[in-house]
């Protein structure tokens, strides 16, 4: 799974020798963006590339970045840590365009990307870290069936996520 397409996005492994990563790393730059875990206003180009390098060779992680007419990159999803032996994974988005939050996209990508994990992996339980003053995200997760395990992390089984969605 190095690549797939919802109704308006293509997913797929970011290329840093090919990728123009100037937005990206405005997204990690950006102190507004309060609920982006790795804020960092002197982050490099250089430290964006090592990082997708890095999980691009990993073999329990799945970084991907979300393209609007295949080209435009409006944020990543990530898979990680993937745990086939227990069938569960954790899930990470990011949304650094701002014009395109709250328009669907973290439903639309996740929900495509479990559906792709449990189909290919046979992935069953997945896991969200919430910041709990993320009002925005939470709506978005709890519209697609997950629920609070902890202070600050949300879960779905797969069982769940075949309700709420038409497979």
């Amino acid at each position: 799974m190095l690549s797939f397409k919802t109704n308006r996005f293509s997913l797929r492994r970011i290329d840093p020798q090919v990728e123009n990563l100037t937005n990206y790393l405005s997204w990690l730059r950006d102190t507004q963006n309060s609920f982006i875990s790795g804020i960092n206003p002197t982050m490099t180009l250089m430290e964006i590339k090592e990082y997708i390098f890095s999980k691009n060779s990993e073999t329990n992680c799945f970084l991907l970045g979300i393209y609007v007419n295949t080209n435009f990159h409006i944020g990543n999803i990530k898979a990680e840590p993937i745990d086939t032996i227990n069938r569960t994974c954790w899930i990470g988005i990011l949304i650094g365009e701002k014009k395109w939050r709250g328009k669907g996209v973290a439903q639309e990508t996740i929900t495509e990307l479990m559906k792709t994990l449990n189909k290919d992996l046979q992935i069953n339980k997945f896991y969200l870290g919430v910041d709990r003053e993320n009002s925005a995200a939470i709506r978005a997760y709890t519209k697609m069936g997950f629920c609070w395990e902890s202070d600050k992390t949300m879960c779905l089984e797969f069982k769940d996520l075949i309700k709420t969605i038409e497979i």
